[in-house]
């Protein structure tokens, strides 16, 4: 399966973002999977991932204004990403920027999309009651 990987991050910057979104892009191709980035690339992007094919999209410096420019770019220039790569999927880890444009082309194409979240937000986690822990069994 031919699968975009959309993050919306810095490659450059280490931490565990970056090291689960790598583990996840190694993992889809060691199960057979053709594995390609599209990330931002901020003035000098370090080409620390020489196994998987990248497209890297130019944003000027590291602030609020090239975030959205990049979500703007990458949903401009998404379809002809898509006509040239023709992907089965589209994995987009993020889901706190302008996605939806991403997620809209992608469904115009016919490509199935999954939304990678980075966090669960509290009001969705069940509730506990006083003396009793989520984990206990009833």
């Amino acid at each position: 399966m031919r699968i975009l990987y959309f993050l919306s991050e810095n490659l450059n910057k280490t931490g565990g973002g970056i090291v689960h979104f790598m583990s996840v892009a190694q993992s889809l191709r060691k199960l057979g999977h053709d594995v390609t980035i599209i990330a931002p690339q901020y003035n000098k992007t370090i080409r620390r991932f020489k196994e998987f094919r990248t497209i890297f999209l130019p944003v000027p410096g590291r602030n609020m204004f090239s975030y959205f420019w990049f979500q703007l770019l990458a949903g401009f220039l998404f379809p002809l990403i898509v006509l040239i790569h023709r992907p089965d999927a589209l994995l987009i880890r993020g889901g706190t920027g302008i996605e939806f444009l991403i997620i809209l082309v992608a469904r115009l194409f016919g490509v199935r999309v999954a939304l990678e979240t980075r966090e669960s937000t509290r009001s969705s986690l069940p509730r506990e009651r006083p003396g009793r822990s989520i984990t206990q069994p009833r």
